[in-house]
Order: structure tokens, then C-alpha cells, then sequence
């Protein structure tokens, strides 16, 4: 809670105002019961209408200012708690970048969304009625103290009463009927939120394999479990509202049993009686909102922990570093050892060098560790034992940033977002001129696809780019890696899966991409390595050969074993 209070900071002066606010309405409207009870009484005993001008005015006043300051308070408490649900879900972003991809694994992306959208959401309650309202009440209950000594300590001690036990036994009733619904209410959105998010994109494959009903059934538990909790949730603050109000119409009888002898003695009038049995009951309009306050307060707190679970995350990698512009782009691996857990070693001492402009190919099979090494190389990950140096400078020296703008990278499932061809290419390199995104795309090879969309460049792509071909989504792909223009280009498996026919268009492509860059070629299709300055061949995380091509095919070893597998399928 401390953390999210200390949020209030940069907007204290609005909360304030609005603290404000709310007390004078509340004020306002303690004013214009009382000023009605005292003119409808006073009517009742016909006095001269000069008797009663003060108190129509004062109507008038009292319901102009409620409503006036009600509305002001109401804009003023929810923009600035918009603002402040807007700087929270920001930093939550914030937070989770750095996280990716090495401690996104960690979350369901549709519970991520949920945390981001439902948790962030829950946490206006806290500002909206957890912070705001008990300063409103305290602020009133001591006035009305004051104002009700004034005829009897008696009326003082009933109204604190009634105010204790709305504002600090109620909540603990309601609380404890409400039992552990607000932890389970964000887990059970949380749960929802993940599970719609997989039946929308595993849509095609639930399908296809018949299991569409059973996803669905998956989907109406969860939501049955959310409905309980809700329900829970509902039943306490029906008890809140109807107890508040009972406790606030049970205080004004109270107040009777003494005042009623008082009007007989004529220690009070009528008129002060009708008064003081109405302001009684409307001062509870500060004290009614704190029946929840305990649940509002579970339910933030619950929000509050599920975002700061992620947000104090720590990266797998350090942001430390210098801003360092390297002279040249080789890269050298020594003796690199690397794992994703303690349990399973992915790289095993691995050595190889890539002079500045020069073309590595990395070879083997599924798992042999070769993905890894992009990982390593962007800092996604930091290596456990060993060395990896760019330009004679250990990464780990670079900052992360700075160090993955000499990267271009073309993966093999490169992320096409839900929005145009241009947006998508324009990823790379922001602010480039139509000239360079006009070479880009021609250089990749999709300058008549693109002229033959309805909508030329700025067709939108779909979702992950669903409404495109893996190779025009591959094309995409290093058009980016060519706007961007980086010293280093990585290519991460560009060709996997597509058709042979495709398979050689692209890799034609990505030569033209190679030229004059450092280039690192991750694949296990041994298509178009003629070409490479050198193949390094991995088997369990550790090299198992390396040389030329035609070097490896002499030699008859694992490299040609692969070759020549391959070669026999095609055939």
C-alpha cells in the first residue's frame, strides 16, 4: 500500500483539492436538509415570510453549491485518477520490457493482459474510495462533534457512535463476509483473460483437432468461478448498503429518546428537533463509502501485489555499460558455457571467431544450441562461464540498447504487428525517408506484391501478419533488417518453413542483404552455404567441425552426413 500512496506524490495537490470537494459537498448537503427541516417547521407555525427568507435563500444556496461542487469533485477525482491509472500502466510496461523474452516465459501473455487492463483498473477503487473517503469522514464527523455539543454531549457521543460502528465495525463485518473474494475475484479474471486469450489464437487448431467444445467448457468453468466470486462480492456490499443506511436511520432515532423530553422542557424548540434528526442521518453520507473500504483496500492490495510481482522482476540481464561505439564488428565467442536452468546445459564451452564483414553459417540440428547464440549476442541472456566479445569488448560491457542497435536480426518467427506493410518495415528505422523505405522494399523482393494490394504499402497485415504468406512475411522481415541498416545482421532460421521454390527466392534475397556486414546464418537447411566464408557445425551445444563447405563435404563427418540426409530427401 506504501508504494501506492507514494504515487499520490506528483498529484497530492489535486487529491487534495479534491479531498476538498468532497467535504463541502457532503457539507452542502448536511446544510440543505438542515435549512429544509428548520423552513418546514417554521412554515408550519405561519411566521411572517421575513422570518423564513433567510432559510429559502439558503436552500437555494445549499443545492446549488452540492450540486456544483459535486460535479467538480467528481471531474477532478476521476481525472486525476485516471492519470495516475494511466503513469501505472506505463510503468508496468516499463517494467516489463526488460523482462523479454528471458522472464516473459514466466507469464501467460493473456494474464499479462489481464494484469495490465483488469488489475491496473481495480486499483482506482483505492484512490477513489480507499484514500479519499476516510479524510472526508473524519473532516466531517469532527464538525458535526462540535456542532451537536453545542445543544447536548449526548447528541455528540450518539452520532460518534453511529460513526464508529459504520466506519470501523461495519467494514470488518463486511470484510469478513466478502472472505478471500477479492484475491480470488483477480486470480479468476486473471485465469479468464488467459484462457480466451488461447482459444482466440489457438482458434485454427482447436478446430482442427475437434476440440473446440472441450476449450469452450474450459472457458464456462472459468467463468462460473469468476461469477461465484463476484457474487460473493455482491452479497457483501448489499450488506454494507443496507447496514450503513440502518445504522444511519437507527443513530437519528437514538438521538430522539433525549431530545424528545428536552423539546417537552423547553430546553430545545420543535423546530430544532425536526433540524437535528435530519442532519443526523445526512451527515452518514460521509461514513457510508467506508463500509467498503476494507474490501476496496483487499481488492487493491491483491491488484497491487499481482503488478508488483512483475514489475520487481529482476532482468536476466544488468542495464550496466557504457555507451561504447565499436571501431570494428567482429565477434568471437570463447569458451562460452550457457544454460537456461541449472539442470540443462544448452552451450558447452563453444569457440568460434567472425571477422568484421565476413559470413558465419552455424549449422545442426533441432536443440543443438544455435538460437541460443542470437539470444546471447542481443543480451537477452548473459552467458554463465566464458566470453563473448564484439570488437575485442566483452558485451557485457555495451549497454543493452546501444548494443542492439548494430544488430539487424531476421528471425525465424519475426512478429508482424497489426498494422500496415510501412508500419511494419518502418519498425526498423523510424524515421527514414520514403527513398530508403522504397530500396528497402525493392531489395527484398516486394516491390510488385506490394503495388498489387489494394492499398499498396499501407495495407494492414493482420494480426502477426495472418493475411500474408511466410515468405511475403519473411520478405517483410528483411526489408527491416535492410532499412535498419546495421554493421551485424543475424538471420535465424529465415527459410524455415517454406517451400523449396520459396526457400531459394528468399535466401537470394538475404544475399543481397549480407553484403558488406558481418553476418551470422543460423540454420539447419543446408541450402545455398556455397556462399558462406565459413560453416560452423554444432552437435549438443559444443562445435563439432568447422571450415568451408567444400572443406566439411571432404572431410565426410557430421556436417557431410546432414548434407548428403538432406540431399536424399530432396531427391
Amino acid at each position: 500500500m506504501t508504494r501506492l500512496l507514494r504515487l499520490i506524490i506528483p498529484v497530492w495537490p489535486a487529491m487534495l483539492v479534491s479531498i476538498l470537494l468532497t467535504v463541502f459537498t457532503i457539507a452542502s448537503n448536511i446544510g440543505l436538509m438542515g435549512v429544509s427541516a428548520f423552513l418546514i417547521a417554521m412554515a408550519a407555525l405561519h411566521p411572517p415570510i421575513a422570518a423564513i427568507s433567510t432559510a429559502i435563500v439558503g436552500v437555494r444556496f445549499f443545492g446549488i453549491a452540492r450540486a456544483v461542487s459535486r460535479y467538480c469533485e467528481r471531474c477532478l477525482s476521476h481525472d486525476t485518477t485516471f492519470r495516475l491509472l494511466s503513469r501505472l500502466r506505463v510503468l508496468f510496461y516499463q517494467a516489463i520490457e526488460p523482462l523479454v523474452p528471458a522472464r516473459s516465459g514466466l507469464y501467460r501473455s493473456g494474464d499479462l493482459l489481464s494484469r495490465m487492463a483488469n488489475d491496473v483498473d481495480s486499483l482506482q477503487f483505492f484512490y477513489l474510495r480507499v484514500v479519499a473517503p476516510p479524510a472526508a469522514a473524519v473532516i466531517i464527523l469532527v464538525g458535526m462533534v462540535y456542532w451537536l455539543s453545542q445543544y447536548s454531549e449526548q447528541f455528540a457521543l450518539i452520532l460518534l457512535g453511529g460513526f464508529m460502528a459504520a466506519g470501523l465495525i461495519l467494514p470488518l463485518l463486511v470484510k469478513y463476509a466478502a472472505g478471500s473474494a477479492a484475491a480470488e475475484a483477480a486470480r479468476a479474471k486473471g485465469q479468464l483473460t488467459a484462457l480466451v486469450v488461447d482459444s482466440v489464437q489457438g482458434a485454427a487448431e482447436l478446430i482442427a483437432f475437434g476440440r473446440a467444445d472441450a476449450q469452450v467448457e474450459k472457458v464456462r468453468v472459468a467463468s462460473e468461478q469468476l461469477n461465484r466470486v463476484q457474487r460473493q462480492s455482491a452479497y457483501a456490499a448489499a450488506l454494507a448498503d443496507s447496514l450503513s443506511g440502518f445504522i444511519g436511520h437507527l443513530s437519528a432515532w437514538l438521538v430522539l429518546l433525549p431530545a424528545v423530553p428536552m423539546v417537552w422542557n423547553g430546553v430545545i424548540s420543535g423546530v430544532d428537533l425536526a433540524v437535528l434528526v435530519l442532519v443526523i442521518e445526512s451527515s452518514f453520507e460521509a461514513v457510508q463509502p467506508l463500509a467498503m473500504l476494507l474490501l476496496h483496500a483487499a481488492d487493491s492490495r491483491q491488484a497491487a501485489d499481482r503488478l508488483f510481482s512483475v514489475t520487481d522482476t529482476p532482468p536476466a540481464v544488468s542495464e550496466g555499460g557504457a555507451p561504447i561505439a565499436p571501431a570494428g564488428y567482429s565477434i568471437e565467442f570463447n569458451n562460452v558455457s550457457f544454460a537456461y536452468n541449472e539442470q540443462d546445459s544448452v552451450l558447452s564451452n563453444l569457440s568460434f571467431k567472425v571477422q568484421a564483414g565476413r559470413r558465419l553459417a552455424i549449422v545442426g540440428e533441432s536443440g543443438a544450441g544455435k538460437s541460443s547464440i542470437v539470444g546471447l549476442l542481443l543480451r537477452f541472456w548473459d552467458y554463465q562461464s566464458g566470453s563473448i566479445e564484439l570488437d575485442g569488448r566483452p558485451l557485457k560491457v555495451y549497454q543493452p540498447a546501444g548494443l542492439r542497435e548494430l544488430f539487424s536480426v531476421v528471425a525465424q518467427t519475426a512478429y508482424l504487428f497489426n498494422a500496415s506493410i510501412k508500419d511494419n518495415i518502418l519498425l526498423a528505422k523510424p524515421n527514414a525517408t520514403q527513398q530508403e523505405l522504397d530500396q528497402a522494399i525493392q531489395a527484398a523482393s516486394l516491390t510488385t506484391f506490394v503495388e498489387n494490394l489494394p492499398d499498396k504499402i499501407n495495407t494492414i497485415v493482420g494480426e502477426n501478419g495472418r493475411s500474408l504468406s511466410g515468405g511475403q512475411r519473411q520478405r517483410i522481415a528483411i526489408a527491416r533488417a535492410l532499412l535498419k541498416g546495421a554493421p551485424v545482421l543475424v538471420l535465424d532460421e529465415p527459410t524455415s518453413g517454406l517451400d523449396p521454390v520459396t526457400e531459394r527466392e528468399v535466401m537470394a534475397d538475404i544475399k543481397k542483404v549480407m553484403a558488406g556486414r558481418t553476418t551470422i546464418l543460423i540454420t539447419h537447411r543446408l541450402v545455398g552455404l556455397e556462399s558462406m566464408d565459413e560453416i560452423l557445425v554444432l552437435n549438443k551445444g559444443t562445435a563439432a567441425e568447422h571450415g568451408t563447405q567444400a572443406d566439411l563435404l571432404a572431410r565426410q563427418g557430421l556436417f557431410y552426413k546432414m548434407w548428403k540426409q538432406q540431399k536424399d530427401m530432396l531427391e
